[in-house]
């Protein structure tokens, strides 16, 4: 492969025609040459005439899998030399390390960041014409592996000879005495032990299977910390070909795991809160609603709406609404089932993830209720939780929530008709007076439904008179008479007893009784006041000029 990169052939295979004609369309933008298949036969037929210097394969295919396409694509005349990319899942570790056991040189995540892809395309474009001019000259090894940070070693176990790059001590951090006198088993002591049960099985199957392999692991360098090492390893017939050496290449990946791990927070989580982004939760949610669906298993999504935030970004500034969103992203967290504070977690219980939808608004997935209370007292606490006072500055504010709740699979069967639903659920609680929350589907008209039984009660109470006042006095300590009360509202409702102010009151504003509702109440005191004063038990009236009267009642 000796064209300039930008003008490499690409051969890329996938059944999902809108991702592979995106993914060509950026690949010919970037200047290079690309060639579509749909399967892996399709694949596997068009590598063997075109002779790509690329293979991007997708894993999940009808026909034969990405997995065995790329078996069997090494199996093909240059195909050792060949550079493969697999295409996998945002989280899918298992697919990742089978991808690279199955002879992949590196995978990227779906979804696919676009300018990342041609990132990775040429540098792993560069990596296979690095190993190219290595295996053509072995004069070029050094400088090569100086740039692209790699190392090599050979090792026959039967021999017990060790050779390396003159690159590998540094890479190593180790010096080429004590590099030599430890040999692979020097370089296997500084491999983190989460990571070296994988590498030395690795490095086994090459010896007693004479397979190739591909590890990723990390390793403890002596000066610059834990570093992300690439080795690739492969058999070799020794002389005779009764035994077998291993020959491997070290390549230092920390720089582009590190980027790439950048990019992939970046791309799911939102910058200001720190909290998952809308697009992280409607993945995590759809699959869980898939386990949910095989496992016959009931969630919940709540749909979160501060009330009235613009008047904080109004009155007090942005820098004090950013504060706001990140304090009210903190709390929601808390309230979650042991939620971290990257806000999602996988418990016993199920998966719990809380993310910012935009704006002031936040989402929240609840999988396996055990029962539908589950969720009401979840939103129970995030309400509870939100109203306590904030410290903005100088200034200590406080702020409510409006929560929608929909269950699954009552309420809808996917993650846009369950999201649809809890939004719709929330403006229910926003209009039943905000802090506060509401379900949707039947809880939704359960509420509509009881809303209006109670304002009709009320406008029955306003023209029967079911209204009365309790007062309490006003008495002058000298004499011990009284000399005023005040009036305080009750209903005496005819089903459910003797009611205050706090049942009906609300409900009579936003109805518009209120206003006939005090004209009852006005007539009640004054009647009141008209028969005290028949009866002596109040002093004649007191007119007060130039002061205006206070309210009559409570």
């Amino acid at each position: 492969m000796n064209a300039p990169l930008e003008t490499c052939r690409i051969l890329l295979v996938d059944d999902d025609l809108v991702l592979r004609t995106m993914a060509a369309q950026t690949l010919v933008q970037a200047g290079f040459t690309v060639t579509e298949a749909a399967n892996g036969e399709e694949g596997l037929r068009l590598c063997r005439e075109l002779q790509p210097d690329l293979v991007l394969l997708d894993i999940v295919m009808p026909g034969i899998d990405g997995f065995e396409t790329c078996s069997r694509l090494r199996s093909l005349p240059g195909g050792p030399d060949l550079a493969i990319m697999m295409l996998t899942g945002l989280d899918d570790t298992d697919s990742v390390e089978r991808a690279y056991r199955s002879g992949a040189d590196d995978f990227i995540t779906k979804p696919i960041h676009w300018s990342l892809l041609i990132h990775r395309v040429r540098f792993n474009l560069r990596a296979a014409k690095v190993r190219a001019e290595l295996a053509a000259n072995r004069s070029r090894l050094d400088n090569a592996q100086r740039l692209a940070r790699m190392g090599s070693w050979e090792w026959s176990p039967d021999s017990g000879l060790f050779t390396f790059s003159r690159q590998l001590p540094a890479l190593a951090g180790l010096s080429a005495d004590a590099l030599q006198r430890g040999g692979p088993e020097g370089l296997l002591e500084r491999v983190l032990p989460a990571d070296r049960e994988a590498l030395e099985a690795a490095r086994g199957c090459a010896l007693t299977q004479r397979r190739n392999y591909q590890v990723r692991y990390r390793y403890a360098h002596p000066d610059s910390g834990t570093l992300v090492f690439l080795e690739s390893g492969r058999s070799m017939a020794e002389s005779g070909g009764k035994s077998h050496r291993i020959e491997a290449i070290l390549q230092d990946i920390s720089e582009t795991v590190a980027y790439e791990e950048r990019m992939r927070f970046l791309s799911y989580h939102d910058v200001a809160t720190g909290l998952p982004s809308r697009q992280f939760f409607l993945e995590v949610a759809a699959h869980t609603l898939e386990q949910a669906r095989n496992g016959s298993g009931q969630c919940a999504l709540l749909f979160i709406d501060l009330d009235h935030f613009k008047e904080i970004n109004i009155g007090l500034g942005n820098d004090a609404g950013d504060a706001m969103l990140k304090a009210m992203a903190f709390r929601i967290i808390s309230t979650v089932r042991e939620a971290n504070r990257k806000g999602m977690v996988h418990t016993p219980e199920g998966t719990e993830v809380a993310a910012r939808a935009g704006g002031d608004q936040f989402l929240v997935l609840l999988s396996q209720l055990r029962r539908e209370s589950d969720a009401s007292t979840l939103a129970e606490r995030i309400l509870a939780t939100i109203r306590q006072p904030v410290q903005l500055g100088n200034e200590e504010s406080i702020i409510t929530a409006s929560v929608g709740l929909a269950l699954y699979p009552e309420d809808g069967g996917d993650v846009a008709t369950l999201l649809e639903h809890a939004e719709q659920a929330c403006h229910t609680a926003q209009k039943l007076g905000r802090d506060s929350f509401a379900f949707c589907s039947h809880h939704a008209d359960q509420a509509a439904s009881a809303r209006l039984q109670q304002e009709g009660d009320l406008r029955r109470a306003v023209s029967q008179g079911e209204f009365l006042l309790h007062y309490q006095p006003r008495v002058e300590l000298a004499t011990g008479r009284m000399v005023g009360a005040e009036a305080l509202i009750r209903w005496q409702h005819p089903e459910r007893g003797l009611l205050y102010p706090a049942d009906f009151i609300p409900l009579a504003e936003e109805s518009g009784l209120i206003r006939a509702i005090s004209h009852c109440v006005l007539e009640l005191a004054c009647d009141q006041i008209a028969d005290w004063r028949s009866r002596a038990l109040l002093p004649p009236p007191v007119v007060h000029r130039h002061q205006p009267l206070g309210p009559g009642f409570r």
